[in-house]
């Protein structure tokens, strides 16, 4: 590579969620997720000159930058995605005017969306040096990025001024279309809703899937659900790789280069993992709905990038959405050679995996609080990365965690949980986080019957499922009258349930025997053999949100 680059660029955009959920408006919404992306994508290859750059065409786009990143000006793109870029140019001068390009660019294009950025000095190209540039690009962003006022703060209300019929800030237009004031942030949304569809709409191309696309159909669509599913996806692991990036870089090889060729393959199997998901709720619709006939996929991609996924989904369809894009993930990371290299440098394992937390609550519950609870169910997710281990540290292990919100009077996934404890003996009345990898692919220490990988494996609650949806001469094999009679014992705690569960013995050659833990309770118990948990709630609740899973009697 040419040793005229002398300095990195980095730029990225801030407080993603909260612009992008804003509003429930889902124009609103798809629009933000445009403007997020064009920051990392279409301005900066303006800026530089790129127009050969199909941003508009994720596939496009990243086939153009792995054939050539440098750019007419003597820059070079390490690194260009939603919400986020990395470049190398020749000069301080040249770093400082992209960034203003940029930022300036927000402020006129995208009112309310935080963008900032920082230029570091490279002394060399060597990986040491590379790795030492980024670090310190980093630790400037964060120090910028503070000094930033919040976006929202930059809308004083006085004098009064009408506010924004959606988003409550100062109104700067009339929207003759939806005969109502707007902000000049909603507008801009607004404005840029079309676009998004346009991009998605070469990922989830309509004449594959046999359905139709445009704003007002999903509009409708999101509108008219009982149940909207918030999925929120994380690589695992993935910011460890990227701080010791310099550890896993092959002798010999760039680091710059390796690290946009292994940031592409994420793209790529991100959105493979994404269209293989996609592929699986178009399945599981016609299976439940029948053939298509123009109608509209309820799935929305308002983050895809990089190891992120943020969905909006149909309710009803979110639990086996959210395992088939982990399964995905973990599947499409093993095939990519850019991806295998690194992670069997860092992982000891060729292929990468993910968590994911998934909110299922009421169509108009507010996004931001969904998205929120999503968040935190992510984080308990997450915690599976500390009990699954290989030979020489965390094992690549993807999981979920999830909640279905009935009441909407506590929206903070702790005090929900605190508040969903057996009363007399503290235990949980959730059974998650849950295993999603299979066991067989796991390492030979998760696999003994009593580990933990095995206790949360997800396959435990399919089964229990598979009981409760049992049917037989077209009835249920277990009454619901009976399961929820037990689901009704289980708050007095493991005595009360124990004692219910014994009087329906009777059901046990008909499902019930498949319910039990640990041989004759609901409650699973520790080595003092007090209660710790339950999947029984879980698997209840999510009889009605698992769609495709076939009851069995067996």
């Amino acid at each position: 590579m040419s040793s005229d680059h002398r300095f990195l660029v980095f730029l990225e955009t801030s407080g993603n969620q909260s612009y992008i959920y804003a509003t429930n408006r889902l124009r609103e919404n798809v629009g933000a997720s445009e403007l997020t992306a064009r920051a990392g994508m279409h301005w900066l290859v303006e800026a530089l000159g790129r127009t050969d750059l199909r941003a508009e065409c994720p596939q496009a786009f990243r086939a153009g930058l792995r054939a050539n990143p440098k750019c007419s000006g003597g820059q070079e793109i390490v690194l260009a995605t939603s919400g986020k870029a990395m470049v190398l140019v020749p000069n301080e001068a040249c770093g400082r005017e992209l960034i203003r390009t940029i930022s300036t660019r927000a402020l006129t294009d995208a009112p309310g969306l935080s963008v900032a950025g920082a230029i570091v000095p490279l002394a060399g190209r060597s990986v040491s040096d590379a790795s030492a540039a980024i670090r310190d690009a980093h630790g400037r962003f964060e120090q910028h990025r503070g000094r930033l006022q919040d976006a929202y703060r930059r809308d004083a209300k006085l004098p009064f001024m009408q506010p924004c019929a959606s988003s409550g800030v100062p109104a700067s237009q009339w929207s003759s279309r939806q005969q109502e004031a707007q902000s000049a942030a909603v507008a801009a949304k607004v404005g840029n809703a079309d676009a998004w569809f346009s991009r998605v709409s070469t990922i989830l191309r309509p004449e594959d899937f046999g359905h139709a696309y445009s704003v007002d159909k999903m509009e409708h669509l999101f509108e008219s659900m009982d149940w909207l599913g918030v999925i929120y996806s994380d690589g695992n692991g993935l910011g460890q790789i990227m701080l010791d990036f310099h550890k896993w870089v092959p002798e010999g090889k760039d680091y710059f280069t390796t690290l946009r060729e292994f940031s592409l393959a994420l793209d790529d199997a991100t959105e493979a993992a994404f269209l293989d998901a996609a592929t699986m709720l178009n399945k599981l619709l016609q299976d439940t709905e029948g053939a298509s006939n123009g109608r509209t996929l309820p799935l929305v991609p308002l983050l895809l990038g990089g190891d992120d996924l943020t969905l909006l989904v149909h309710g009803r369809y979110a639990l086996p959405v959210a395992q088939e894009f982990l399964l995905a993930f973990e599947r499409h990371t093993s095939k990519i050679d850019a991806i295998k290299e690194i992670a069997v440098k860092a992982l000891k394992v060729g292929k990468l995996s993910a968590a994911a937390g998934v909110a299922i609550v009421k169509p108009h519950y507010p996004y931001h609080a969904a998205q929120g609870l999503a968040e935190g169910l992510l984080r308990s997710a997450k915690t599976a990365k500390k009990h699954v281990r290989g030979d020489v540290g965390p094992y690549p292990c993807s999981a979920m965690d999830f909640h279905v919100l009935f009441d909407a009077a506590h929206v903070d996934l702790d005090e929900l949980r605190q508040r969903r404890r057996t009363a007399t003996d503290g235990a949980r009345l959730w059974g998650g986080p849950y295993v999603i990898t299979p066991i067989a692919e796991l390492p030979q220490s998760a696999k003994a019957t009593d580990s933990w990988a095995q206790r949360q494996s997800v396959e435990g609650l399919l089964d229990r499922i598979r009981a409760m949806s049992a049917r037989e001469d077209g009835r249920l094999r277990l009454p619901a009258n009976q399961t929820h009679a037990l689901r009704e014992s289980l708050s007095a705690g493991a005595d009360v349930s124990d004692a219910e569960l014994q009087e329906r013995a009777w059901l046990n050659d008909r499902g019930l025997n498949r319910l039990k833990e640990d041989g004759e309770s609901l409650f699973r118990r520790d080595l003092e053999k007090k209660p710790v948990d339950t999947r029984f709630l879980d698997a209840i609740t999510a009889c009605d949100f698992w769609p495709g899973l076939q009851g069995d009697p067996a």
